[in-house]
């Protein structure tokens, strides 16, 4: 027995109109996880700016970041949040992470 494709329902933000309005009525955000990127994450945002639909904002999260990625990125203009976590101690504890929000 073939079975037949499930139909979907596609549903629009309230207030959208038909056509490339209810596109616009959407908002694009880009969420960028780096760890340790800084020699590829210019590029990749240049390249998420570049789209044919660019992101209103891009948040880029440097995760625990030992380089200069978090600098490179608010220096390429993207909101970013940093992760650090503390080393643990000698006595064997384990870390406790913290975000740090720098823009």
């Amino acid at each position: 027995m073939r079975m037949r494709p499930r139909r979907t329902r596609v549903r629009f933000l309230p207030g959208a109109t038909a056509g490339a309005s209810r596109i616009a009525a959407c908002r694009v955000v880009a969420l960028v996880p780096a760890h340790n990127e800084a020699d590829r994450i210019g590029a990749a945002l240049t390249a998420l700016r570049a789209q044919t639909r660019p992101p209103e904002r891009i948040v880029v999260v440097a995760d625990n970041c030992t380089d200069a990625t978090a600098g490179v990125a608010r220096q390429a203009g993207a909101e970013v949040v940093e992760s650090l976590n503390r080393h643990p101690s000698q006595e064997g504890q384990e870390p406790a992470p913290t975000l740090c929000r720098a823009s």
